[in-house]
């Protein structure tokens, strides 16, 4: 009767373990992307959106989810067009991801997984994601419109394509914004 309550805790603690170690990353976001910058400059930028911001985001993006506050990274090489990074947390089914959305122009360059708390047979494969490289945003940025669904990973395929949608309107207001 101990040992098996013994084993039970132990059971239990290693979970406990487990899961603090997915939450708190030891690799903080700039480190993270930097890594696929190294001789580019890197500069963190903490947004704080005004209500026509926010508004206008909304109704580009045509999904809920947008946040006044949010965090994206001017990643500035030679010659080339800036690149912004936007990290962004939603829950999938009941558990966290962050993504972090690469953004050149009006497109999106790559789209990664950061952290993914739901169980990894419905974390969405790399190749899958490869299909966002070079997405503008559209009426047909979509599940079954520009992008494919994945079986048996549908929480997760929407979740990704809701959050490129998000930043890529998030993107175009903050830029409406500098032009007017």
């Amino acid at each position: 009767m101990l040992m098996n309550l013994m084993l039970v805790l132990a059971i239990c603690s290693s979970q406990l373990l487990l899961a603090n170690s997915l939450v708190k990353s030891k690799t903080p976001f700039e480190d993270y992307i930097k890594r696929g910058f190294a001789d580019c400059k890197l500069d963190k930028d903490n947004l704080f959106l005004e209500k026509s911001q926010l508004k206008l985001a909304q109704k580009l993006s045509k999904t809920t989810g947008h946040n006044a506050l949010g965090l994206r990274f001017k990643i500035t090489c030679k010659n080339k067009q800036p690149i912004f990074a936007y990290i962004d947390s939603h829950i999938v089914r009941t558990l966290n991801e962050t993504l972090v959305v690469y953004i050149q122009g009006e497109s999106i360059l790559k789209t990664e997984i950061f952290h993914f708390l739901e169980p990894q047979e419905y974390k969405p494969p790399k190749l899958w994601l490869k299909q966002f490289e070079g997405k503008k945003l559209n009426d047909e940025l979509k599940v079954y419109g520009e992008i494919d669904g994945l079986s048996g990973s549908t929480l997760s395929v929407r979740a990704v394509t809701y959050s490129a949608r998000r930043m890529l309107a998030l993107h175009q207001a903050l830029n409406h914004e500098k032009k007017r």
